[in-house]
């Protein structure tokens, strides 16, 4: 299976986890990795959608969401 299509079935989401970002499961339970970007920085549009949970649809997405917030 490559990797994008494990993307798909697990639902990764980038969202916020003590108050870093991180990169969460589909239930957000816990977070698969915590980033050391502080989210309280970042401008109130960007943490509202953290907040929510910004889903993961493929590589190159997740590769383009990271270079956007540690940028």
């Amino acid at each position: 299976m490559k990797r994008a299509s494990a993307l798909l079935l697990l639902l990764i989401y980038l969202g916020i986890y003590g108050g870093k970002l991180s990169l969460l499961d589909d239930a957000h339970s816990k977070p698969l990795k915590v980033f050391p970007y502080d989210v309280s920085l970042y401008p109130l549009a960007d943490q509202e959608a953290l907040r929510h949970g910004i889903p993961i649809t493929s590589d190159s997405e997740f590769v383009r969401l990271l270079e956007d917030y540690f940028s």
